[in-house]
């Protein structure tokens, strides 16, 4: 039943408002692990245990996607060069000849269905159908002003669950963006559609006068599996937790193989089924091993491990930011909003935020004249610095995000909480 007294509900938003209350898992704060099979022991397998529930979604998955109602996500258009808004996608929706539907995401979208995975919750495909033809659904981890006046779906804290606030990285086994049968890319089989094919409909819902090409279909089916099937997906500690000789590891592909054996071992039946309509290619061969791993929450402790593990080799330069649409999700935008926030301090910034809301170019002085207790225990340094990224987080968009962190924050006084609970509320009344 649905849970009336949140708008736009349906079960699957029941779930995971019940996993919301109870707090999402944590790993433990620090740890090593002697190579990436030990790794996997100590922080991954755990993750599948979970065996008659995660059989039971496949079943339902599987059905949903021979559904003529099924909408399907797309994981692209997140990003865009600098100030080019008007290429974002982010919960924009589609809807072709044959009634099926599509909308773009970033893997925000996936990050609730990994979490009913962890915690033992499962859905139907009414329960998908239901769940994705109402607009309380979350497809980014940001959305633009830009994006807001087309997007279908609109976000709300009920139905939001990011990872990275509880200090994971959402990794895939299988890559969600490309390696489709044929070595295709997603960007290839559905380019960005113009932006006026939204804005000529009153309904903001782009009519396609065609129904999908089989390749389109196969593609589609194999993409939104990759994206959100609970044998596709694993986390892991997010990069600024984790020491090792290595980049990302959530990408290497000696720990992806040995997820993906266990998997293949556990789940023989579904992986075989699996194994077409997710376009499931060869197993990339292992050149490079990762060694030892560390993890743990303490920056300085990860900062002192990483000195140790480099000292020795020779500085890269930094690669160049990409200034073409890239079709996948930059955790390390969370990331940054994360640790702008603890530089200001929640509570400040709770202080601050309505205050910088009324007026972006308020003062030092006129904040202190408002809030008396800005002018003890900060130098006249820091006190410029918390308003002006205050200011920042405002003027580009992240305020929804910035509110929603300090929501999921277990460590930020209840008063604090409570504000921002009530300013998010203001946001999504005004979508």
């Amino acid at each position: 039943m649905k849970n009336q007294h949140i708008p736009y509900s349906s079960a699957i938003n029941d779930m995971i408002f019940d996993i919301k209350k109870k707090g999402v898992v944590s790993f433990p704060k620090k740890g090593l692990a002697e190579n990436a099979t030990d790794f996997f022991n100590q922080i991954i397998k755990w993750q599948f245990q979970h065996k008659a529930t995660i059989q039971a979604i496949h079943k339902a998955l599987l059905e949903y996607v021979k559904r003529p109602d099924a909408v399907f996500a797309i994981r692209l258009y997140a990003d865009a060069p600098e100030k080019q808004y008007f290429l974002l996608r982010r919960g924009f929706l589609s809807e072709y000849q044959d009634g099926l539907k599509t909308f773009f995401c970033d893997n925000t979208f996936a990050m609730p269905f990994t979490a009913l995975k962890l915690y033992d919750k499962c859905y139907t495909a009414s329960d998908l159908v239901e769940h994705l033809n109402q607009k309380n659904v979350v497809c980014g981890f940001k959305v633009d002003k830009e994006e807001r006046k087309l997007a279908y779906y609109k976000r709300n804290n009920y139905s939001y669950i990011n990872l990275n606030d509880s200090g994971w990285y959402l990794a895939h086994i299988l890559p969600v963006g490309y390696n489709f049968a044929g070595k295709q890319r997603l960007t290839e089989v559905f380019p960005n559609p113009k932006r006026a094919e939204w804005e000529s409909n009153p309904a903001h819902i782009r009519r396609v006068d065609r129904s999908f090409t089989e390749n389109e279909y196969a593609v589609l089916v194999a993409h939104f599996l990759r994206l959100v099937h609970p044998l596709n997906s694993f986390v892991i500690p997010k990069k600024d937790y984790v020491a090792y000789d290595g980049k990302n590891l959530g990408e290497e592909q000696e720990l992806i193989n040995i997820v993906q054996d266990y998997v293949k071992a556990e789940f023989p039946k579904e992986y075989a089924e699996l194994q077409i309509l997710m376009q499931i290619p060869e197993q990339e061969k292992v050149t490079d091993t990762v060694g030892k791993i560390h993890w743990s929450v303490s920056e300085y402790q990860i900062k002192n491990w990483r000195k140790e593990i480099f000292k020795d080799k020779p500085k890269k330069a930094p690669k160049k930011r990409s200034k073409t649409v890239i079709d996948q999700y930059d955790e390390d935008k969370a990331y940054a909003l994360d640790n702008r926030l603890r530089s200001v301090g929640k509570a400040t910034f709770m202080k601050l935020y309505p205050l910088v809301k009324q007026n972006l170019d308020i003062t030092v002085e006129e904040v202190e004249k408002v809030y008396p207790e800005y002018k003890k225990g900060k130098a006249e340094n820091a006190k410029r610095t918390c308003l002006s990224s205050t200011r920042s987080i405002i003027r580009n968009g992240y305020e929804a995000e910035a509110l929603e962190i300090i929501v999921e924050s277990s460590k930020t006084d209840d008063a604090a909480v409570q504000a921002a609970k009530k300013y998010l509320e203001e946001l999504y009344q005004k979508d």
